[in-house]
């Protein structure tokens, strides 16, 4: 048996979907909210934070891009090394329409409600933020790029798994106390659960 059911993220970066079908409404949807928003916050800065900065930035360079990162630096919860990591905070502070802002939380409080209803991993509407550090940050639209989570529902009831939920599985990736069966993958417990 080989168990490899991966990790999911929230839309826009993963589309969980059954039907095909219902999926282009969902990014044309998003595209006119970020068509119709003047300042975008990102909560998050790894790999796919920083990517959906980037992207904004280049594609929608007359909008105000605001990342929110708890880290000190981006991509914290990374393998990469000290050097690559203060260039991609260099190159993302370089963009003229980012701001960046490290070593603080934004307070989910107030929006709590609204992303327990939603599907996608964004909220539209202007209001205004506030961090761990008090700042206030006035946005129309927030997205929200704070991990991915493994998938569990089929194992973690049967399975050995680490604090994450992860399979805990030996250095030739057969799962703790089977012989026969292996986990491969972001739902294997070996290091970091998405590599770059």
């Amino acid at each position: 048996m080989v168990v490899c059911t991966g990790s999911s993220y929230a839309f826009p970066a993963k589309v969980a979907e059954v039907d095909a079908t219902s999926v282009p409404a969902k990014y044309s949807k998003m595209r006119q909210d970020v068509n119709a928003a003047e300042n975008i916050t990102v909560i998050g800065g790894g790999a796919v934070g920083l990517e959906l900065v980037g992207e904004l930035s280049h594609y929608y360079s007359k909008k105000n891009i605001t990342l929110i990162h708890t880290g000190e630096t981006v991509l914290n919860n990374t393998a990469l090394g000290d050097k690559m990591k203060a260039k991609t905070l260099a190159a993302v502070q370089a963009l003229p329409n980012v701001k960046v802002m490290l070593g603080e939380r934004v307070e989910f409080s107030e929006l709590q409600s609204e992303i327990k209803e939603s599907s996608v991993s964004y909220v539209e509407g202007k209001r205004e933020l506030t961090t761990s550090k008090g700042n206030k940050v006035g946005t129309d639209l927030v997205f929200f790029c704070t991990g991915t989570k493994t998938n569990t529902k089929s194992f973690k009831d049967n399975l050995p798994v680490d604090e994450e939920g992860r399979i805990k599985v030996n250095e030739h990736l057969q799962i703790e106390g089977c012989k026969t069966a292996f986990a491969l993958g972001d739902c294997a417990a070996i290091g970091p659960k998405v590599v770059i």
